[in-house]
């Protein structure tokens, strides 16, 4: 998978830290500068916005409880610098959605899958700004025969 020179930052927020862990590791390995948030951030929400500085994208990874999700999508709205960031939702059929999620998945989903939607998250809300780390394959150039 070709990488961008300067990894786009995406955020995750996690409830359990080693589901946050192993979905960070996957996250990173797509070819994002992944920034993990636990619950604890909602106790400082000044240290959460600094986390969240140049994020594009967030995603709520699965297990994260229901109040979570609503505290920090209105976080997001509540700050103007943040109100763009897109959110990927990972849930399980268990959970409600979140209050805002611009993409919803249900988990487990598969890798190809969840790097799809954090690109289009991330053309969603950069839409004239933001590069795929992936560009779709170009059909090859049909050659002239020599007669």
């Amino acid at each position: 998978m070709e990488r961008a020179p300067h990894p786009v930052p995406v955020a995750m927020v996690y409830g359990d830290p080693v589901v946050g862990r192993a979905l960070a590791t996957l996250i990173q390995g797509l070819g994002y500068d992944v920034r993990p948030i636990g619950q604890s951030y909602l106790d400082d929400p000044e240290e959460a916005r600094m986390l969240l500085e140049g994020v594009r994208a967030l995603v709520l990874a699965p297990g994260v409880g229901p109040y979570l999700r609503t505290d920090f999508s209105e976080l997001l709205q509540r700050n103007p610098s943040t109100a763009n960031i897109q959110v990927v939702d990972l849930n399980l059929s268990s959970q409600g959605g979140t209050a805002r999620a611009d993409h919803r998945l249900p988990w487990p989903v598969r890798t190809e899958d969840l790097r799809r939607h954090i690109e289009d998250a991330l053309a969603d809300g950069y839409a004239d700004s933001y590069k795929p780390l992936r560009q779709p394959p170009q059909a090859p150039e049909e050659k002239e025969e020599a007669p």
